[in-house]
């Protein structure tokens, strides 16, 4: 049979026509008689004059194994199949285009998608806001499914709605600062990268999702940063504070302390060396009661939601009675940055012998041949760093 649509797809077997609707969100399978002409035309001629979209797939199956297979007994017949719903069939003459083209319009729709790897690319280059659920339990998302499914009639193309498994999407979820035991809803707008949070305190009713996407649509949420969970693990004087973007400004506005805050990144080749610098640091001044040493990953973290960041890695320090930040330029070495946080911090104290003993030696005092070629590739990775931390003024 020559069908005069180009995106319409014959499907011979059992095996294809499972396979078409498995890789579309919404399949429009038209079932023939091999003898049937003016069906089968009518049905053409709609498919070439819909525009149709990326979700949805047009097939047409005249074998009659394949009607056994999927129990049609009467021809033409003309069915909608949609992934995670219900399948619906068209009851009218598929010739008539006008109630075909109302039928798909009717019914075509997804309201609530469920995420996948494909639809998250889809998202990222979205120009509409997206309502994603993210779901511990699949009893948990089928509940929310049924809800957000009445919702959606209301955000008709204003909103679109998905929702994530957080098991499959852990990584995501993460970005977004939620815990990986909860169920969250988050707004994500993808044209500026922001999104917000739909608060952990407020129950999840239908009426409360509606009130949130309504006052996000007036542009009364506060968009949330980008920010992993806070760290579970009890800080331990000695070592580094880990923070995150939802933390940072508690951790560096403590009036009471200085705050030497260092920031960098995975995949950055000076970053694991500056961090056992600071490392060193934080171990020698873990006596110092009036100094926090903190670390943040700005990959994870929308860290310049707060400041600039023209280059990483990055040291600053923050005074307990002035709050501005001091961009570190000195020689990257524990030893130096031990003598400038001491003698610039509100609270200045004084290097103790004991303090530069926990500093890592780069070699012994009499080095061999191959300790002489460590000692030279650490200090040319410090000066290195050094240079990487001069890259911009004093002050941000």
């Amino acid at each position: 049979m020559d069908l005069p649509a180009p995106n319409v797809r014959t499907l011979s077997t059992t095996v294809q026509a499972l396979r078409f609707i498995d890789i579309h969100e919404v399949s429009i399978i038209g079932f023939f008689d091999e003898a049937d002409q003016e069906g089968p035309a009518g049905f053409a001629n709609f498919i070439s004059s819909t525009q149709g979209n990326l979700d949805s797939g047009f097939g047409v199956v005249t074998s009659p194994s394949v009607h056994n297979a999927f129990k049609i007994s009467t021809t033409p017949k003309i069915v909608m199949f949609k992934k995670d719903e219900p399948t619906v069939t068209f009851q009218g003459n598929s010739s008539n285009l006008s109630k075909l083209k109302a039928w798909v319009a009717t019914n075509g729709n997804i309201l609530v998608r469920h995420m996948d790897a494909q639809k998250l690319s889809d998202i990222s280059s979205s120009e509409i806001p997206v309502t994603l659920f993210f779901y511990a339990n699949a009893a948990q998302g089928n509940e929310i499914k049924q809800m957000l499914q009445d919702l959606a009639p209301e955000f008709t193309d204003v909103l679109l709605f998905y929702l994530a498994s957080i098991d499959n999407f852990q990584a995501i979820a993460q970005q977004f600062g939620l815990d990986t035991k909860d169920d969250r809803l988050v707004v994500l707008y993808p044209p500026k990268g922001h999104h917000f949070i739909m608060p952990a305190n407020v129950s999840l009713t239908i009426d409360n999702i509606r009130d949130f996407l309504n006052e996000y649509l007036a542009d009364r949420v506060q968009r949330s940063l980008r920010s992993q969970p806070p760290p579970k693990e009890t800080f331990t004087p000695g070592t580094v504070q880990v923070t995150v973007a939802n933390t940072l400004m508690e951790v560096i506005g403590d009036a009471k302390k200085d705050v030497l805050l260092e920031l960098c990144q995975p995949g950055v080749s000076e970053c694991p060396l500056l961090s056992n610098i600071i490392n060193q640091v934080a171990r020698a001044t873990k006596n110092v009661t009036t100094l926090k040493v903190a670390r943040i990953n700005v990959e994870l973290n929308e860290v310049t939601a707060f400041f600039d960041i023209p280059h990483v890695p990055l040291l600053l320090f923050f005074k307990a009675q002035n709050k501005t930040a001091l961009s570190y330029s000195g020689v990257a070495t524990p030893g130096k940055i031990l003598e400038y946080i001491s003698t610039s911090a509100t609270h200045t104290f004084e290097i103790q012998e004991e303090m530069t003993a926990e500093f890592d030696p780069i070699v012994e005092e009499e080095p061999n041949e191959s300790q002489s070629k460590l000692k030279n590739i650490e200090e040319q990775a410090m000066a290195h760093v050094a240079n990487t931390l001069h890259g911009m003024g004093n002050t941000i």
